[in-house]
C-alpha cells in the first residue's frame, strides 16, 4: 500500500500534467482555424464586377441604364497571369461578364483575383465615344499606355449630346477579402469631368419683353473655358491626370436650352442650359456668358453680357456648378422719358451667382 505521503506528492504531479496536456491540446484545436483561414485567403477568387453610380447632381441626365459596356483593368504588380484587360458587357440576367480580352484577343475570359491578400489596381472607364473604343481596341493595353488625345464640343444642341460628353471613371487600388468580399468587386464610377447648369432668371418687365416664345432666347455663349478647340487635350486613363497641352480660353461655347417647360398662359420666367467642361482652373475676369434678347414687337435684338469677377476657382470632377444669372430691367415708360427704347443696357441689369454641389464619393 503505497504511503501517504508519496500520494501527497504524486497528486499535483498528476494535475500538472493534466493541465499542461489540456493547454497543449486547446492550441492545437485553436491554430487549425487560422491555418483554414490561411489556406481561404490564399486560394484565387472568382471575380464578379458589380456597377454603381453616385453623384446624382453632376449627371447630365445619365442613368445606370444607360451603361451597356465599358473597359475594365486590373493590375496585380505580382502576377500578370492575374492581371487583365477586358470589355465588360451585361448577359440576359442583367449581370456583367467579360465579353472580350483585349491583351490577348479571345473571347469571354474569366477573371480570378490571386488571392484575398494580393492588393490590385482596378481602373475603368465608360466613354460612349467611337474614337475611344477604336483607341481602346490598340493591342498591349494601348489605351491605358498611350495617353489619349480629344477635345470638348463647343456646341451642345440637347441632352443626348451631354451625355457623350460625360465620361465615367473608377481607379483604386484594393484588396479583395476586405473590399471585393466573395469577389464581388464594386466599381463605384465618379463624373471624370464637371458639369454646369446654366440659369437665366427673369423679372416681370423682361418676362413681357421675353414673351412665350422660346426663340426670344434661343442659346447662350460662353466664353473663357479650355476645351481642347485650340490645343487638343490629353487624357492619361492610367494615372488620370489631364494636359491641357497649352490649350488658350478664347474658344465659344454654344449653349442651347435644354429646359423649357413654362405653363402656356404665362409668360417665360427662366431657361436653362448645360455644358459638361473638364476640371480646370478658372480666374476671375475669364469667365463670360453671352446672349441676345429679341423684342418680340419691334424685332430688335440687343447683346447683353456676364462677366464672373469673383474669386478665381477649380471646376472639379464628379462636381455641378450652378450658375444663376438675375436678369431685371426698368420700364423706361415709369421713367417720364420718350426716346428710349426697350432693349438698351442701361435700362436692363444682370447679376450672377455660382453655387457647387458634390456628387457622392468613392
Amino acid at each position: 500500500m503505497m504511503k501517504k505521503k508519496y500520494l501527497r506528492i504524486l497528486f499535483p504531479l498528476l494535475l500538472i500534467v493534466g493541465i499542461v496536456t489540456g493547454g497543449l491540446s486547446a492550441c492545437s484545436q485553436s491554430e487549425e482555424p487560422s491555418q483554414e483561414e490561411n489556406k481561404v485567403e490564399d486560394q484565387k477568387i472568382a471575380i464578379q464586377p458589380e456597377v454603381l453610380m453616385d453623384g446624382i447632381a453632376t449627371r447630365s441626365g445619365m442613368e445606370l441604364k444607360d451603361l451597356t459596356y465599358f473597359y475594365l483593368r486590373i493590375v496585380n504588380p505580382q502576377s500578370a497571369e492575374f492581371s487583365y484587360f477586358v470589355k465588360m458587357e451585361k448577359n440576359t440576367e442583367g449581370k456583367w461578364y467579360a465579353s472580350t480580352d483585349l491583351k490577348n484577343n479571345t473571347t469571354e475570359p474569366k477573371l480570378f483575383f490571386q488571392n484575398g491578400k494580393q492588393p490590385v489596381t482596378v481602373q475603368a472607364i465608360y466613354w460612349k465615344n467611337s474614337s475611344v473604343d477604336n483607341f481602346m481596341a490598340r493591342v498591349d493595353e494601348g489605351g491605358w499606355k498611350t495617353p489619349y488625345t480629344f477635345f470638348m464640343s463647343t456646341t451642345v444642341i440637347s441632352s443626348l449630346a451631354l451625355k457623350g460628353a460625360d465620361p465615367l471613371y473608377y481607379n483604386k487600388t484594393i484588396i479583395p477579402q476586405t473590399d471585393a468580399p466573395g469577389g464581388v468587386l464594386p466599381i463605384n464610377f465618379r463624373h471624370r469631368f464637371a458639369k454646369i447648369h446654366l440659369k437665366l432668371e427673369f423679372d416681370d418687365y423682361c418676362s413681357q419683353l421675353i414673351g412665350y416664345d422660346q426663340s426670344a432666347v434661343p442659346k447662350v455663349s460662353l466664353g473663357g473655358l479650355l476645351t481642347g478647340s485650340g490645343s487638343y487635350l490629353k487624357w492619361d486613363f492610367n494615372t488620370n491626370n489631364i494636359d491641357y497641352n497649352g490649350d488658350t480660353r478664347d474658344n465659344i461655347s454654344t449653349l442651347y436650352s435644354i429646359v423649357w417647360n413654362p405653363p402656356l398662359d404665362i409668360p417665360n420666367s427662366s431657361s436653362e442650359y448645360e455644358l459638361m467642361a473638364v476640371p480646370q482652373l478658372i480666374p476671375s475676369g475669364t469667365l463670360n456668358a453671352y446672349f441676345t434678347i429679341t423684342n418680340p414687337e419691334s424685332g430688335e435684338n440687343e447683346m447683353f453680357t456676364w462677366t464672373y469677377q469673383g474669386q478665381e476657382f477649380n471646376l472639379e470632377s464628379n462636381t455641378e456648378y450652378d450658375i444663376t444669372l438675375q436678369v431685371y430691367g426698368v420700364d423706361p415708360a415709369t421713367k417720364g422719358t420718350s426716346n428710349d427704347t426697350l432693349l438698351t443696357k442701361k435700362n436692363i441689369k444682370i447679376t450672377g451667382s455660382i453655387k457647387e454641389r458634390k456628387g457622392g464619393q468613392q
